[in-house]
């Protein structure tokens, strides 16, 4: 069976809420059922094609996305490692773009307690764990290669500090899932923005889109898009 409908099947509990228009959602109500399909049937894709390199997560709040991806490298017995950031101190100030009349530092904050305590529980271990803002990621404590990297990071110039850090080392085929880079509601237009700034006419970058999945024919892989807030970018050379 596919690895990733064989995890949904076997994890199905770990979406215990509903949000209305939204379907199923984790316990921390962070994320719904159709945006971990579209992050694990990505990192399934770097898995079967034996992308080199690590995997990564920028911001990670209490693990519910941390668990998922884990849990399927597991089930691939594959020896990639997971790395994971975040100031567990909640979001850093924002910026114009993000066009927000408040000031969200500290807003959305996750203990780092909280997180190794869901990754225990949920027999996760071991990831490797760095907290802090990205800006401020120092250049050992990231992987070599990344393979595959998920961006949670909601905020305009946090979008351009993880694409700093991680721009050198994605490897061929590897794959990036930027979170609230469409938010149905429009939320949080800052991640889009510098994402169009950044890899503007960057021809080693191909833009994948976040409806149907893979471009498979197969059901599974199509997503409404009210339900989701992800883009999908790939790197070509």
């Amino acid at each position: 069976m596919n690895k990733v409908k064989e995890y949904f099947i076997k994890n199905i509990d770990d979406y215990p809420r509903r949000i209305k228009g939204m379907g199923p959602v984790t316990a921390d109500g962070m994320m719904t059922i159709n945006e971990h399909k579209t992050i694990l049937t990505y990192l399934q894709y770097v898995l079967n094609n034996d992308i080199e390199g690590d995997v990564v997560e920028f911001g990670c709040y209490g693990g519910s996305t941390s668990i998922a991806i884990k849990k399927l490298i597991k089930s691939n017995n594959s020896n990639k490692k997971l790395y994971v950031y975040d100031s567990f101190e909640g979001l850093p100030e924002n910026h114009l773009n993000d066009n927000i009349s408040r000031n969200c530092k500290g807003s959305m904050a996750s203990s780092l307690e909280t997180y190794k305590n869901n990754i225990e529980n949920n027999n996760c271990n071991p990831i490797n764990i760095t907290k802090g803002y990205f800006a401020d990621i120092k250049e050992d404590e990231l992987p070599e290669k990344i393979a595959f990297a998920f961006y949670d990071g909601d905020l305009y110039q946090s979008t351009l500090d993880f694409l700093n850090k991680v721009e050198n080392r994605m490897t061929k085929g590897s794959v990036i899932v930027f979170d609230d880079y469409v938010h149905p509601s429009g939320i949080f237009p800052g991640t889009k923005i510098a994402c169009t700034e950044y890899y503007n006419s960057d021809d080693k970058v191909k833009f994948v889109g976040n409806t149907n999945l893979l471009n498979n024919d197969d059901g599974f892989y199509y997503v409404d898009s009210s339900t989701v807030s992800q883009g999908i970018y790939k790197i070509t050379k």
